[in-house]
């Protein structure tokens, strides 16, 4: 997103975890977020950034659930790591 002046308003990796402070993102719930942020994780271990059906979560756990309890239920697929996986929140392409 920019400004009519030009300046940049969404840092430009698109990675809208950048805006938010550390533990600040974590007690987002998913009805906080816009219809074009999309949710994902990163793995501690591996590094490998994987994105999660936000719908799917929102029948499961419920659309005012915060990330900071479904933390524990990221994992990753590559190495199958389960622990200190962090939540990251990016922009849909248009």
């Amino acid at each position: 997103m920019k400004h009519r002046r030009g300046i940049d308003l969404v840092p430009a990796n698109d990675d809208l975890s950048a805006m938010f402070e550390g533990q600040e993102l974590v007690w987002l719930s998913i009805d906080k977020l816009h219809e074009w942020h999309v949710l994902g994780g990163k793995c501690s271990h591996c590094l490998r950034k994987g994105w999660v059906d936000r719908r799917d979560i929102e029948r499961r756990f419920g659309r005012s659930t915060y990330l900071a309890f479904l933390r524990p239920f990221l994992r990753c697929r590559r190495c199958d790591n389960k622990g200190d996986n962090r939540w990251i929140i990016g922009k849909m392409a248009r």
